[in-house]
């Protein structure tokens, strides 16, 4: 259902068809009620992503970008003041077309890269 559909319906009706609690919890939602606190919660990684396909042609593409995302993300840990101990890169469907047997000469892929730095 939509909220619209939902704030047409009671209270009491929804805790019927969907049980006490969750009656309640879609009752206010759908109406814009939400009584819970928010929290002030520590940072606990800087990233910086590219979510969207990516195509190289030499190894020296590949090395170019992974060098301009990694200062990006050096430049977001200065201006927080943090220091990091562990470093993450996610690559997501990737395909490889290579005419040599080393791995990067010729890459074609579509790639989310995510460099994270955890905080200390």
């Amino acid at each position: 259902e939509t909220c619209f559909e939902l704030q047409q319906e009671s209270k009491t009706k929804l805790q019927s068809v969907f049980g006490k609690n969750m009656g309640i919890m879609l009752y206010e939602y759908s109406r814009g009620i939400d009584s819970r606190s928010l929290e002030n919660k520590t940072r606990q990684s800087i990233g910086a992503e590219v979510n969207w396909g990516v195509r190289f042609d030499t190894s020296e593409q590949v090395r170019t970008f992974l060098e301009e995302l990694s200062a990006e993300v050096e430049r977001r840990l200065k201006t927080a003041k943090a220091r990091g101990k562990m470093i993450t890169l996610k690559l997501r469907g990737v395909k490889v077309i290579s005419r040599h047997s080393r791995f990067l000469d010729v890459v074609i892929a579509v790639i989310i890269f995510h460099i994270y730095l955890l905080i200390i």
